[in-house]
């Protein structure tokens, strides 16, 4: 005979069961706070990462499955895999559709990692299957830095041979390097010269002024350093030419390089791709100007993170090499408009000898600035939503600027005015930028 207490248990479970069944649904199907999905990119973060390690986009609250979970996991191990060099559980994971792109919370791929080991055989199966050859870390590295910082050379040969970009610089803690410049600061001579063969550049300036070759003679490395001293002579050799400035017509940026376009309709590059933007010439169009910016390097300023850029010059006339002009700003200053970040709208005076620009200051307003490039001075000018020097007899070196005008009732209006040399205000001349036109410029200018 059943005594009451058992029978309790037989009537609860029962009643039970439907509940269980729906509480396994829910948590297989929804996986209630078990992991974050970035919200720019998509991919799943297994882990308490606020940021995303494959954008850097902060991850949303929203949660995800356990299916996406375990294949976030399943990434994990083929990372894992490729530090140990298991080529094949490797295989047996990607086999079985792990994503390839998969990072760990340092924002290394499978890839990374069998780069810095140096595992050629890793690295040949994970390039063949399509895993991105310049994939950037947590420390905007590529697997081929990697492989040039550890010295291991077959790693970086084969990288170079799919394609691997020579040139690109990582900003991290011990400052912007190319794979050249990590090679020789740790003294890898044999990767240094296979680089330079392979046609990286040696003369690559970095936001603290350093090059391969300056890394090589800190550390001492003077292998490295005749290496990469003997391919700048002969950089500079082919360099030393000369350009016919009467058959410029005009200057332009593509894909961070600075072309010339000639009046015959033909075009020429006279700068490797570097991140340059705004180039300009002057009247007489012997020199060039342009902005060699860091995109990865920002100020915080109270109208956002602005970009970090230099002001370069290249004499056309001349042996046609870019120097430096204008070192930009590298951190915030107290006052706003000493502060040269975000520098753009570049323009020669008349005689060619001072540069006016436009850089980053207030929210509704930018600086207007003028440098002397004898004294090498820089002075504010003014606000201004906008700059265009006249070149013209009557007003040579004016400049218009749009300006932000406030009524009695403190309505603001944008008008354009025009500015003397030193910035100050000669009179407004209208709210349309065709009448501006009309005044003071020819349809050439």
């Amino acid at each position: 005979m059943l005594n009451k207490k058992s029978v309790n248990i037989r009537i609860t479970i029962p009643k039970l069961l439907p509940l269980i069944i729906a509480g396994l649904i829910l948590v297989f199907t929804c996986g209630e706070a078990l992991a974050g999905r970035c919200s720019s990119c998509g991919k799943i973060i297994d882990d308490s990462s606020v940021f995303c390690m494959y954008c850097g986009v902060k991850v949303s609250e929203k949660s995800v499955s356990l299916f996406d979970i375990k294949k976030a996991r399943r990434g994990g191990e083929l990372i894992n895999a490729a530090a140990r060099g298991d080529l094949r559980g490797i295989k047996s994971l990607v086999d079985s559709g792990v994503d390839m792109e998969i990072r760990d919370f340092k924002g290394d791929t499978a890839l990374a990692k069998a780069a810095e080991k140096g595992d050629l055989d890793v690295i040949k199966y994970l390039c063949e299957k399509g895993a991105m050859v310049d994939s950037l870390n947590g420390r905007n590295q590529t697997p081929l830095m990697s492989a040039c910082e550890r010295g291991n050379y077959k790693a970086a040969e084969y990288l170079i041979s799919r394609g691997a970009n020579m040139d690109q610089a990582a900003l991290g803690n011990s400052g912007e390097r190319t794979p050249l410049m990590q090679a020789a600061y740790n003294g890898h001579s044999d990767i240094v010269k296979l680089l330079l063969e392979k046609g990286a550049k040696p003369d690559y300036v970095n936001i603290k002024g350093e090059t391969a070759l300056s890394l090589a003679r800190a550390k001492f490395n003077m292998k490295a350093a005749a290496l990469i001293e003997d391919s700048l002579k002969s950089l500079e050799a082919k360099s030393d030419k000369t350009i016919n400035t009467d058959s410029i017509n005009s200057v332009y940026e593509k894909g961070g390089a600075i072309y010339l376009s000639y009046s015959n309709g033909e075009s020429e590059k006279i700068t490797e791709a570097e991140n340059f933007k705004y180039p300009a010439l002057s009247p007489d169009k012997r020199y060039l100007c342009f902005v060699r910016t860091f995109p990865q390097v920002t100020i915080g300023m109270d109208c956002g993170d602005i970009e970090v850029g230099d002001i370069y010059m290249i004499d056309l006339a001349g042996t046609a090499k870019p120097y430096m002009v204008l070192k930009g700003s590298r951190e915030h200053l107290k006052n706003v408009y000493e502060i040269n970040a975000g520098i753009n709208s570049l323009q020669f005076s008349s005689d060619g000898m001072k540069i006016y620009f436009m850089c980053a200051s207030l929210l509704s307003n930018s600086a207007i600035k003028v440098i002397d490039l004898r004294s090498k001075e820089v002075k504010f000018l003014t606000g201004g939503k906008s700059l265009k020097v006249i070149y013209q007899e009557k007003y040579k070196d004016h400049f218009i600027s749009l300006q932000r005008k406030y009524t009695g009732a403190n309505y603001p209006r944008d008008v354009y005015c025009l500015m003397n040399p030193f910035g100050e205000e000669i009179r407004e001349i209208s709210s349309d930028p065709a009448d501006v036109e009309k005044e003071f410029f020819s349809p050439g200018d």
